[in-house]
């Protein structure tokens, strides 16, 4: 922001990206104009259950590299209980860190990312004044829709957006988040002029 010359800036991200929105706005307040977060995976603790799996890629790939890795990774406990939870939840977790270009390599990222907790401590969510915009969907075990809202619940000035879940439409559920951000987007780029107001 600074190299841009950007004094404010709304900020967001997608899960882990949530977090780490939450944290600029955390450790530098006047610089978050808004916060879109979308799906969070985490709330403040490391290793949170939703994450259990990626550990697990990881180790895979270390040893068994990308094809015989997902191959191995499909007959886990960990990629069952995805799909329980909802079906082709597994499959986009294998498809997307196992498909990935240098996957083998990124093995050492996932196991670090499943140890942190980007977002700060609960208590510190209450000092954060900003306007929040929090996107939640169910059916998706890797960002947990409790997640999402003890996040809404616990900063002072967030709503709380549902979005179609991925396993029902990929199509509404992107519309969905498009139409929310933009929702949340338009009265601060396109405030309304008086008169505006008036007519609607």
């Amino acid at each position: 922001m600074d190299r841009l010359g950007f004094e404010r800036a709304v900020v967001g991200d997608i899960s882990m990206g949530a977090e780490v929105a939450l944290n600029l706005a955390l450790r530098h307040p006047k610089r978050a104009a808004r916060l879109g977060l979308s799906r969070p995976a985490w709330l403040d603790s490391p290793m949170p259950g939703n994450l259990k799996a990626y550990p697990v890629v990881a180790q895979l790939l270390r040893e068994h590299g990308v094809e015989l890795g997902r191959e191995h990774f499909e007959g886990t406990e960990e990629y069952a209980e995805l799909e329980r939870a909802a079906p082709g939840a597994g499959c986009s977790l294998a498809s997307s860190q196992f498909g990935r270009p240098r996957a083998r390599e990124f093995a050492a990222v996932l196991e670090s990312l499943a140890g942190d907790a980007p977002g700060g401590d609960q208590a510190q969510w209450r000092e954060v004044r900003v306007s929040a915009l929090v996107l939640a969907s169910w059916q998706d075990p890797t960002h947990p829709h409790s997640y999402a809202e003890i996040l809404a619940r616990t900063l002072p000035s967030a709503r709380l957006a549902e979005l179609t879940p991925k396993t029902k439409s990929e199509e509404s559920h992107g519309g969905d988040t498009q139409a929310a951000i933009a929702g949340f987007l338009d009265p601060v780029f396109w405030p309304a002029a008086p008169e505006d107001a008036t007519k609607r």
